[in-house]
């Protein structure tokens, strides 16, 4: 059994909790949780490196909201991944309703309705980036990227805000970046409304790049085999 600390809800809370304990209680707890209800803003930063530097990973440990369109979701989480850096990211309620569920329910009455779009948002990532994967940084804050070094694979994740567009993704900087021509398979989920978690294999490696078009509102996972950091 280990000791974590200290679920705050805010980010910028962790960060003044982490700074008020001292070495000895610090000395006692084996990993920071924090709560991510500050949503789009806080340090994240700031609580990583506190607890980098002293050593201990980093859990969102509770995360949850109203919105069942999953827009909020997949830009909190995409900033949790990018300066936050947690080892787990856990959703505080599947079941629920008024948005908060990924799968809308009534708890009071134990029935349970249809799935939100926020669940196949969120499939996007829980679906591809699995346990024991690398965390690579995707040089932005709509972009995520994992490795698996045994399977040799690599997953990027990508969300785009803005108008429809080609997004393009280069790999020249990895030491075997796939193969020219290699398949690229990509799932596609639409923010809102609209695709939920569709598979397309009508992407191909071209030299060391590959693109796809994005909608506004919708994010994609991409899967690149044969990659060697």
């Amino acid at each position: 059994m280990i000791i974590a600390a200290s679920d705050e809800s805010y980010y910028d809370q962790a960060v003044s909790t982490l700074n008020g304990l001292g070495d000895v209680a610090l000395g006692n707890v084996a990993r920071i949780n924090v709560h991510g209800y500050q949503y789009g803003s806080g340090r994240r930063d700031q609580v990583y490196s506190l607890a980098s530097g002293r050593g201990k990973r980093v859990w969102n440990s509770e995360y949850g909201e109203s919105d069942a369109t999953g827009q909020r979701l997949v830009s909190n989480l995409m900033l949790d991944f990018r300066w936050l850096r947690p080892t787990a990211w856990v959703y505080w309620q599947v079941l629920d309703g008024g948005g908060w569920g990924l799968i809308d329910a009534n708890n009071d009455d134990g029935s349970v309705g249809a799935a939100n779009q926020k669940y196949f948002v969120l499939a996007q990532f829980t679906r591809h980036i699995r346990e024991g994967m690398r965390i690579l940084d995707g040089g932005a804050d709509n972009v995520v990227a994992a490795y698996d070094s045994g399977a040799k694979k690599l997953v990027i994740v990508a969300v785009n805000w803005g108008d429809a567009q080609y997004l393009n993704f280069e790999l020249s900087k990895f030491t075997q970046p796939s193969s020219n021509g290699a398949a690229v398979t990509r799932w596609h989920t639409q923010i809102g409304t609209g695709d939920q978690y569709v598979k397309y294999s009508d992407t191909t490696m071209s030299g060391t790049k590959f693109w796809s078009w994005f909608e506004t509102n919708s994010v994609q996972t991409f899967e690149v085999n044969n990659v060697v950091i």
